[in-house]
């Protein structure tokens, strides 16, 4: 910043007309080119009386560009001057950025219509030209978020966390947050080359994974059906993984409040099945009381019984 500063690692003038008057490879044959494009230009002037005929131009091949250079190319003063400049670019990008860390090296963006929910639509892309091919839809509008590419990894798989909030009130702001949030797993192990680009690889709806293969099967590496977890479940997970210490006092550690136990109800008297989301594009979601039905089985008075249970483990609790 200060001009009258002498600047660090400064090139003296010998290198400097050193590098001024060295050429690349690729600078090299490039006029080695053109020179022999010219001798073919010079043509003789046809004899009288013969039709001038028309020389066939040769197609050039280009020679291909270097992508990379050995290390070795690097330890003249000119190799050392961008080694440094790029660990400038670097450090100022991390100093910029708080997740240039798990931005990754791939220049992954995850693409998604706004007028849709439950995971449809949305698409890892990595080039600007497919990204806006996909988004010239008139029909609604796209969002496009730089995709986290290095995530933190639950035995190799991706996940997400639920987490349930009541506003009751914007002035002044009154937000209930509920204390049991549970988290979803996507149906693969995450790969990040991010080559696969499966929606069980990367997704974690809930409504996409019902449709994968083995979704209703036990996932060994999770121990777990349904590819959910509580949030008990994820404390004693980071607590195994990221506590060093020899001895633990872990209070806050407890099993997972399964809702039936929880509430003191019986599975047996509240079980329902739920109506089949359709999928029409721009369908908008169902209430509660129009997206359950209960069991055939199950009576009039039974369900109030069980209204009545529940209300009365509720207030109790």
């Amino acid at each position: 910043d200060d001009p009258a500063k002498p600047l660090e690692g400064r090139l003296s003038n010998e290198e400097l007309e050193g590098m001024i008057r060295k050429k690349t490879l690729r600078e090299q044959m490039e006029e080695k080119r053109r020179a022999k494009e010219m001798e073919d230009r010079k043509t003789i002037p046809p004899a009288a009386g013969k039709p001038k005929e028309k020389k066939k131009s040769k197609k050039v091949v280009e020679e291909p560009m270097l992508m990379s250079q050995p290390v070795s190319s690097f330890d003249d003063a000119r190799g050392q001057h961008l080694i440094k400049s790029v660990r400038t670019t670097l450090q100022e990008m991390v100093a910029s950025s708080r997740q240039h860390e798990i931005n990754g090296r791939r220049n992954a963006w995850i693409v998604k219509p706004s007028g849709k929910s439950r995971g449809r639509g949305i698409q890892v892309m990595r080039d600007l030209d497919e990204i806006f091919k996909t988004t010239e839809s008139d029909g609604f509008q796209w969002i496009c978020q730089k995709y986290i590419e290095q995530p933190q990894l639950i035995h190799g798989y991706k996940f997400d966390i639920r987490q349930w909030v009541l506003v009751t009130d914007w002035n002044p702001l009154t937000v209930y947050i509920w204390r049991h949030p549970y988290l979803r797993f996507a149906g693969q192990k995450y790969d990040d080359t991010l080559c696969d680009r499966s929606e069980f690889r990367h997704l974690t709806n809930n409504s996409i994974m019902h449709d994968m293969h083995g979704f209703k099967e036990k996932n060994d590496d999770l121990d777990t059906y349904g590819y959910m977890w509580f949030r008990q479940q994820y404390e004693d997970f980071l607590h195994s993984q990221y506590c060093k210490c020899e001895s633990h006092n872990t209070p806050f550690l407890e099993p997972p409040p399964y809702t039936c136990d929880y509430f003191g109800v019986r599975w047996e008297d509240v079980m329902f099945v739920a109506r089949e989301e359709e999928d029409e594009d721009g369908e908008e979601d169902r209430n509660s009381s129009e997206g359950l039905a209960m069991e055939p089985s199950a009576s009039m008075d039974q369900t109030e019984d069980i209204h009545n249970k529940s209300s009365s483990s509720s207030s109790s609790s």
